[in-house]
């Protein structure tokens, strides 16, 4: 997928200087002397740039703890939710009644619900909140996080994780509507292809998720919570999958630790997305001006999205921990017969990228606990098997980035509906 990398850093600009600076004016000693300080304080101003300090740290590199020890929450959820062999056969949708549905989304409902050869299931709100309490009964935590998290948006977003941790299959929002029959999505097109061409199976495939969006922009920072957003209006999974024990467990940790109700506000751990000795806080407050982007760090695609990059580091320390110092070759396979692209592999993302982002990763540069990155996923052009999770690009369920919905599996009519669903 990834091209050789070169392994040359780019060459830093400094044409700038011979407009300010009357070059054909000066000694050899004094360029000499001039280019010494130039360099000085050229190293003495990135030096201190925190982004160059830490230039080796992932930006997806998520920072809030995670304790899969004996006995912790994530452990309990893991071994009472077992996983099957492939993706269970359920669609599940939800919105708050059931009553006068928008005829927006009627239709909606009747393309979901009329695929061919799976149950659908659609609950309105008081059956999400009977759904939670009987399928986490024995997870105290569950429930005291379902009881605390202040928004609807909130607890929109956790049932989905939730629902597919318990039951797995194929959650949706209201607002889409699928382009394609769901079983064409592992029998025909991109993916089957690339799993016929690997020799996979439908049991191979334990979880399929699409790039919510990613610009290839220096300064996306002040666009995006990460520079790869996975969707979460569309997932499927088997139950009982590790990246929905990490999101679930995750939400519940900051609900309980992390979120202080008398002041509705939620504090982040310190160096949360690698902001060093800062500690992010939002004000889940409806007239709040950082509430939106506390949904979508708490509960939203940014929480997301760190949780499939720990899981998939997770699982390839544990499966190629005898390559995480790298490897020349671009595909390993460990002693199961399990192969995957190397993430140590250098990438010529320089070639591949208009606009160098500052601070970000691409040398080749990895932590041991971090080996992948979103440097392996970025304009991503065909599906992608990671372990058993396929990562489909951003315009199989992000229709914005398609004419032709032939090309995708989802339709998506982005309505914002969490945006202005009134919090009682």
């Amino acid at each position: 997928m990834q091209e050789k990398e070169k392994n040359v850093p780019r060459p830093v600009d400094l044409t700038f200087l011979s407009s300010h600076l009357p070059m054909k004016h000066l000694r050899p000693r004094s360029c000499l002397l001039l280019s010494i300080v130039s360099i000085y304080l050229f190293w003495i101003l990135f030096h201190n740039i925190p982004a160059f300090q830490n230039r080796d740290k992932s930006v997806n590199t998520p920072t809030v703890p995670a304790d899969w020890s004996t006995g912790s929450l994530r452990h309990r959820l893991l071994a009472h939710f077992n996983s099957q062999n492939e993706i269970p056969r359920d669609i599940w949708q939800s919105w708050k009644s059931k009553q006068n549905l928008d005829v927006r989304f009627q239709e909606n409902v009747r393309l979901w619900s009329s695929q061919s050869g799976f149950n659908y299931h659609f609950l309105d709100d008081d059956e999400i909140d009977e759904f939670v309490r009987t399928q986490f009964k024995l997870f105290p935590e569950i429930i005291q996080t379902w009881d605390t998290l202040p928004r609807k948006i909130l607890k929109a977003d956790y049932f989905r994780y939730l629902v597919l941790l318990a039951k797995g299959g194929y959650y949706s929002d209201i607002d889409t509507s699928p382009s394609v029959n769901i079983d064409a999505w592992l029998t025909d097109g991109p993916l089957a292809t690339l799993m016929a061409e690997n020799d996979l199976s439908k049991t191979d495939v334990g979880v399929i998720i699409g790039i919510e969006e990613e610009r290839d922009l220096g300064t996306w920072r002040g666009l995006f919570n990460r520079r790869i957003n996975l969707c979460q209006w569309t997932l499927a999974s088997r139950p009982g999958h590790p990246l929905f024990v990490d999101v679930v467990a995750k939400i519940a940790d900051l609900a309980l630790y992390y979120y202080d109700p008398s002041t509705n506000v939620l504090t982040f751990p310190m160096g949360y997305k690698n902001l060093f000795d800062v500690q992010p806080a939002y004000n889940m407050s409806k007239d709040s001006a950082n509430w939106y982007e506390g949904i979508i760090e708490w509960t939203g695609p940014a929480s997301f999205t760190d949780s499939f990059f720990r899981t998939i580091n997770q699982w390839y320390i544990e499966n190629f921990s005898d390559h995480i110092q790298g490897s020349s070759n671009e595909v390993l396979c460990n002693n199961k017969h399990m192969c995957v692209l190397d993430p140590n592999k250098p990438l010529d993302l320089i070639s591949k990228l208009e606009n160098y982002p500052l601070g970000d990763n691409l040398l080749g540069i990895k932590l041991p606990t971090s080996p992948v990155g979103w440097e392996n996923f970025t304009l991503l052009e065909y599906p992608l098997l990671y372990g058993d999770v396929a990562l489909l690009p951003k315009h199989f369920f992000n229709s914005l980035h398609t004419t032709d919905f032939k090309k995708g599996y989802v339709h998506h009519a982005f309505t914002g509906t969490w945006k202005w669903t009134q919090d009682p």
